[in-house]
């Protein structure tokens, strides 16, 4: 299991942040490492989601912006529908960190979907890490969507939604 419920608070919304190992992930792990050098390549996140209570399903979900053969954008699913496609992706590890998310912001999100975008994904990777200006795609990348349900990560490390990458969120977790 990569994620242990056990010492999440029900009450609470948390931010996983997960270390792929395919070659889209080991791109933006080499690219993220060029910014933050103290960041092993390897312990990288690629991919960032929320983990939140469903006090209606009593379960833990997964909040996430992604694309997969059944979806694309904002999703919210079991946790253990999640863990099993973790284990079938061959995911290296997932940080969990605390970090509150406004749940009716979320809720909106899931209704009003923008859509994922993985349009030149390393290409746009590098540019949010040079702070270049995003081309216009028609969506959002994991991190973003996360962001726009707290922007105080954005406030607080002076840092544009739109070059808001996983790895972020890490350096900004860790360190607060």
């Amino acid at each position: 299991m990569l994620i242990d419920t056990n010492i999440l608070d029900k009450n609470k919304t948390y931010v996983g942040l997960e270390v792929g190992t395919g070659l889209i992930a080991y791109t933006l792990q080499e690219l993220c490492h060029q910014v933050y050098k103290n960041i092993q390549v390897g312990d990288i996140p690629s991919h960032a989601f929320a983990i939140l209570y469903n006090n209606v399903s009593n379960q833990w979900d997964i909040w996430e912006n992604n694309i997969n053969n059944k979806h694309n954008g904002i999703i919210q699913y079991a946790l253990s529908e999640y863990e099993t496609n973790a284990i079938i992706n061959k995911v290296k590890k997932v940080y969990v960190y605390e970090y509150e998310l406004d749940l009716i912001t979320m809720k909106y999100w899931l209704n009003n979907n923008p859509g994922y975008s993985i349009l030149n994904l390393a290409e746009i990777t590098e540019k949010r890490l040079i702070h270049l200006p995003l081309p216009d795609t028609k969506g959002w990348v994991c991190s973003q969507s996360l962001a726009a349900c707290n922007f105080k990560i954005c406030l607080e490390m002076n840092l544009p939604f739109e070059v808001i990458a996983p790895v972020d969120f890490m350096f900004y977790l860790q360190n607060k």
